[in-house]
């Protein structure tokens, strides 16, 4: 499953839950993927996401829901 419109569906659920911003829930979750690309070993990254490029905050979240029947 892809996720068609990622802040309607996802991030304003997320900022109300925690009581904050759209804007801080994409915000964080762009330095977090940036993080974990840099920190992370290649090897592990392929293996999760079945890729090599650089992930986008879209790419983790349809992964996560997917791998873990969330949708």
């Amino acid at each position: 499953m892809y996720i068609k419109d990622i802040e309607k569906n996802v991030y304003i659920n997320l900022a109300k839950k925690y009581n904050t911003s759209i804007n801080n829930i994409k915000v964080n979750m762009s330095k977090a993927t940036d993080i974990a690309y840099t920190v992370q070993k290649e090897s592990i990254i392929q293996n999760y996401f079945k890729t090599s490029v650089k992930m986008t905050p879209k790419m983790v979240i349809t992964t996560i829901i997917n791998k873990n029947n969330l949708l």
